[in-house]
């Protein structure tokens, strides 16, 4: 588990979820072609949470763009150029 994951799942976690990180899907490959997806390789699911008092459940695909070099952390803001030229 990554840190980005870590992060997500204490704040799931703070929010009165049960939280498993880095769960492992099997699929089998009749599965696979039923959703189009016969070539997948193993899937995983980074963070998924379920907070049983009001039956809710998240299942979050982690991606951190912080540390790449092709987004910038103006991006996320949308008053700035740089996110107005990458949204446009």
């Amino acid at each position: 588990m990554d840190a980005f994951e870590s992060l997500i799942a204490t704040i799931l976690m703070r929010d009165g979820f049960w939280v498993q990180t880095s769960l492992n899907v099997k699929l089998t490959k009749s599965e696979k072609v039923e959703i189009g997806r016969h070539s997948s390789p193993r899937w995983e699911l980074d963070v998924v949470a379920y907070r049983p008092g009001d039956n809710v459940l998240r299942v979050v695909e982690c991606k951190s763009y912080l540390d790449s070099s092709g987004v910038r952390l103006t991006a996320f803001d949308p008053t700035s150029s740089y996110a107005r030229a990458v949204c446009s």
